[in-house]
């Protein structure tokens, strides 16, 4: 807050002084990276970026998909992509639209297999979580993953057995699946090994 504060009245300050309004972007653009400001607005070649500080890490983890684990796309593609998930996570419910538009570019070479990271914070993440597996022992584990990041604000326990009627899932295995807690240890063993890949 101080630092906008400052901002605002160094620019308040400008416009006091005889700054025309049409020139304050042009103007703090230079005073804030000179280079940036004189590639955008001077035509002047860009700026060389510096080296990175930090090295890339180019490690490598290599993880075997479980027979079960729910995926879509071909086992022999070129590419597999493990996804950790989250579905009360809003980040997760943003980038499903870029792994869909992978998948439909590319229906050959790319395959995407789903493992479940509910975080902590999430109080309904991991209840979601073992919905969706319910929801994969029945075969519909890709409608139930849809429908979940598409209703995140409807996780709590009523709404997943609701979930699992409308689309078509026996909801009395559904609710002993919640109830029962049946898929802590998958749940369990997908955040472990979330966390060794870091």
């Amino acid at each position: 807050e101080e630092e906008l504060a400052a901002g605002l009245q160094s620019l308040q300050a400008k416009l006091d002084a005889g700054l025309a309004p049409a020139l304050v972007a042009s103007t703090l653009q230079r005073e804030n990276n000179a280079d940036f400001g004189r590639f955008v607005l001077d035509n002047a070649a860009p700026p060389v970026p510096k080296k990175r500080a930090v090295p890339i890490d180019e490690t490598v983890w290599q993880i075997l998909p479980r027979p079960d684990d729910p995926s879509r796309g071909p086992a022999d593609s070129l590419v597999t992509i493990i996804e950790f998930g989250d579905f009360q996570c809003p980040f997760c419910a943003r980038y499903r639209h870029t792994l869909d538009v992978l998948l439909k570019t590319y229906p050959k070479d790319v395959r995407l297999v789903f493992k479940q990271s509910p975080l902590a914070f999430h109080k309904d993440a991991r209840l979601a979580a073992a919905a969706s597996l319910e929801a994969n022992a029945q075969g519909k584990f890709w409608q139930m993953h849809d429908r979940l990041f598409e209703r995140q604000d409807r996780l709590d326990k009523e709404s997943l057995v609701l979930h699992a009627r409308e689309l078509g899932l026996d909801t009395a295995k559904m609710q002993d699946a919640l109830d029962q807690d049946k898929y802590k240890s998958r749940i369990d063993a997908d955040q472990d090994l979330a966390a060794r890949v870091e």
